[in-house]
């Protein structure tokens, strides 16, 4: 995890999302808290942040029954989706601090896609009469990490009230998992025994709580084990895949080594006329790149044509960018072989970036040989490389001279090799003066 510097009396405040809880009780572990420095080595530990262990409460006792999860679009990659939950709640009332969240899956970057403090949410209720009403007045839910939670209102209700939460204006996953079949149907996200030949790819589950704001606690909670939510979803159109899905990983102050794009399904043959692609930082990370992140395509320029299957890139960061995890978004412009043909490609999914902090001696530099490597009076040398693993972020200056000091007979041409962010190989020679008196040479 990366950080930006922080004076000490400044109060640090950490959360975690997703943690599961222990079973009720208090646990016999403390909590630990570590300061690691940029180097690894600790800084500071602390045993006692919290002195008596952990203390947790039963599982909320009413449960929240969810009854449907429907979406307005399901392709990935698709925009403004609404997202309708259907649910019933086993208590008998809303208190008047108590609100109603819905956790999105993990597949949902929700804070990286759509970056909302909040979304237009519209409820409703139907009772065992049929009697529709809104039951609450709120036209908008805010967003914490993959949370999205509707204000709370007080509220009498029957265990056969059924709620309708409704948010709008969310933005699909980009990828989602794939179901494999089972010996049994579980009704779980793991089956493809009744539904799964409906949609290529499938979410996460959902999951719907009500939190007592006052008590800090949860009073109303689905459990996706006994209650299992989730939504399937399709490609609209063929993938361009980035590194594999994987994430890329670059030093502080270099570029990347060569990272691939693989630019069709379609046996290797591309299915428009050309894509380009266009890189951007996404601003929603930990930390805001800014322009210390930046890429390059030497050869192919982020442009796939016709007989492409793959392109190639690379991505650079600043020598002082914090260590830490940031994410490339991703734009594309086609061209179609026909106006009647329509677009065949999603743009690809977030590529994630693992910048590591800058560290000394992480590439080597390598000079070349020649010949038998002997340079004759009044000649020159062939042109010599000299060669780096991977281009620096910034210019970097390579200075030229004998180890035993100076002789102005010897001249390196030129006397320094500057590397630019493409740059891996640069060629220097060694001049030889025809006035060399090699009877008082040094050896």
């Amino acid at each position: 995890m990366g950080s930006a510097a922080i004076e000490a009396a400044n109060d640090i405040d950490v959360t975690l999302h997703y943690v599961k809880n222990p079973a009720v009780g208090t646990t016999t572990q403390k909590l630990r808290l570590g300061l690691v420095g940029s180097d690894s080595v600790y800084k500071a530990l602390s045993l006692d942040f919290a002195g008596a262990g952990v203390t947790t409460t039963a599982a909320p006792s009413a449960t929240v029954s969810i009854a449907d999860v429907h979406s307005s679009n399901h392709h990935l990659f698709g925009t403004n989706v609404t997202y309708t939950f259907k649910f019933y709640v086993g208590a008998t009332t809303f208190e008047a601090d108590e609100n109603v969240s819905v956790m999105f899956p993990m597949d949902f970057e929700l804070n990286l896609v759509d970056g909302n403090a909040e979304y237009t949410c519209d409820t409703q209720l139907v009772d065992n009469t049929g009697t529709t009403e809104d039951w609450n007045d709120d036209n908008s839910c805010s967003v914490s990490g993959n949370w999205v939670e509707l204000g709370a209102k007080a509220y009498t209700l029957e265990s056969t009230d059924r709620f309708t939460l409704e948010v709008q204006g969310v933005g699909n996953p980009e990828s989602a998992m794939t179901r494999t079949a089972t010996t049994a149907w579980d009704f779980d996200a793991t089956d493809v025994d009744v539904n799964g030949t409906l949609y290529g790819a499938w979410s996460g589950k959902f999951c719907i709580g009500t939190y007592d704001l006052s008590a800090k606690g949860w009073t109303n909670m689905s459990y996706d084990n006994l209650n299992a939510a989730y939504v399937g979803y399709d490609y609209a159109r063929d993938q361009l895949l980035v590194n594999n899905g994987n994430r890329i990983t670059v030093y502080a102050g270099s570029y990347s080594s060569d990272v691939a794009i693989v630019g069709s399904t379609n046996d290797g043959a591309m299915q428009s006329k050309s894509v380009r692609l266009t890189p951007s930082n996404n601003p929603r990370a930990r930390n805001n790149p800014g322009e210390n992140i930046k890429f390059q395509s030497p050869v192919h320029d982020f442009l796939f044509i016709s007989g492409y299957n793959a392109i190639h890139f690379r991505v650079g960061a600043a020598l002082n960018l914090a260590k830490g995890i940031y994410y490339i978004d991703w734009s594309i412009t086609e061209e179609e072989w026909d106006a009647n043909q329509g677009k065949q490609y999603h743009q690809p999914a977030k590529t994630m970036v693992e910048v590591i902090a800058k560290t000394n001696n992480k590439y080597a530099i390598t000079v070349e040989g020649f010949g038998n490597g002997n340079v004759y009076k009044g000649t020159t040398s062939p042109s010599i490389g000299l060669s780096i693993t991977n281009s620096p972020f910034d210019d970097m200056t390579v200075a030229l001279s004998l180890l035993g000091g100076t002789n102005e007979n010897i001249t390196f041409k030129p006397a320094s090799l500057t590397f630019g962010s493409e740059d891996r190989t640069k060629y220097f020679a060694i001049e030889i003066s025809s006035d060399y008196d090699l009877t008082t040479a040094n050896p």
